[in-house]
């Protein structure tokens, strides 16, 4: 299955490839992966990951983001740091137009989900988090990782190898060697280098001790070698509104965020009322024209020479009148109300 990817640009210029899965209304579920299994066009070809997204769709607006450094968004990048992953996910779910939104990660990609909870604890309803860490310094020290790291630095072949094989140990060595294969697509051996010298530094007891939303932490004991269960264990502890589930296959994991969310996460409707167009001020008119002919906020912003942050404003102003939650709905109210899209 493929998707049109979209890219959001990040406080330093970095663009961050994201895409959209299954009906966008409502809560966007966004979905974060390590940068080592993350492209958002190869992983369908893999036999992982989307086995979950597809079902998922049935019932959730899926958003999955490749991390900086990985993936279809900008490689080789000088900031790795927790502060600049949290703006990347800041810019994805800006150029959403989302009120609120949920967020999903596993292992590593638990930072910058953390990192923006912690930010932004108003703008997420629900977090999940799979197999993360609590101390990077304790991460990183354990057996296997410090080797990868020596690895990388001599033979990144060798090194995506042995990565694959300790991930995925009971598999067969073709299967083991397609994994190593996706791993180099995905990322290079120095942005690798230089996300994990960040993540040594790392402690998120503080932040994960001050995220009071509803938290779900799972534990999937098959990636033991290279997931410390003990960490995870301290996650679910130092998280205030968090429950620990162990889960052994995806079957099992899609069946305890379904569980999860369904209660906390509000479904709405799309609302039946035409769009108010008489309540809206011209510019609203203009900014929402834009909008239905698919422009991002900068787009915008650069065609009608207003700051980006002018243009979220009347996007505020466009949900707060019509009753919406995002972009998605803005645009079916619009077109249901008999509404087209201006002409470039």
């Amino acid at each position: 299955m493929r998707r049109a990817i979209q890219y959001a640009t990040a406080a330093d210029g970095v663009r961050v490839a994201y895409a959209s899965y299954g009906r966008a209304t409502g809560v966007p579920l966004i979905v974060l992966r390590p940068p080592q299994w993350s492209h958002l066009e190869r992983e369908w070809a893999m036999p992982f990951s989307h086995h979950e997204y597809e079902a998922l769709m049935d019932d959730h607006w899926i958003v999955r983001i490749d991390p900086r450094g990985a993936g279809l968004s900008d490689r080789h990048v000088s900031d790795h740091s927790i502060e600049a992953r949290a703006d990347d996910l800041a810019a994805v779910v800006d150029a959403l137009g989302a009120g609120l939104v949920a967020l999903d990660a596993i292992s590593s990609a638990a930072v910058a989900a953390v990192a923006f909870a912690a930010r932004e604890p108003e703008r997420v309803i629900a977090l999940s988090l799979q197999n993360a860490f609590v101390s990077g310094r304790e991460w990183w020290s354990e057996p296997p990782r410090r080797a990868l790291i020596e690895a990388a630095r001599v033979d990144w072949e060798s090194c995506t190898e042995s990565w694959a094989w300790l991930t995925f140990g009971s598999t067969s060595s073709e299967h083991v060697r397609a994994l190593a294969r996706h791993t180099r697509a995905c990322l290079h051996a120095d942005d690798f280098l230089a996300m994990a010298a960040v993540e040594r530094h790392c402690d998120l007891g503080p932040l994960l001790a001050s995220l009071e939303m509803p938290s779900l932490v799972l534990a999937h004991p098959a990636f033991g070698r290279m997931a410390s269960q003990e960490q995870t264990r301290r996650v679910a502890a130092l998280l205030p509104a968090a429950r620990l589930v162990t889960v052994t296959s995806v079957r099992e994991r899609v069946e305890a965020l379904r569980e999860f969310h369904g209660g906390v996460i509000p479904r709405p409707a799309p609302p039946d009322d035409l769009l108010p167009t008489e309540a809206l001020t011209p510019r609203e008119r203009e900014v929402l024209g834009l909008v239905m002919r698919g422009l991002t906020s900068r787009a915008i912003s650069e065609q009608l020479v207003l700051s980006v942050r002018t243009v979220d404003s009347h996007l505020s102003h466009l949900y707060r009148k019509t009753g919406v939650h995002n972009r998605a709905e803005l645009v079916a109210l619009a077109f249901r109300s008999g509404l087209t899209a201006p002409r470039p």
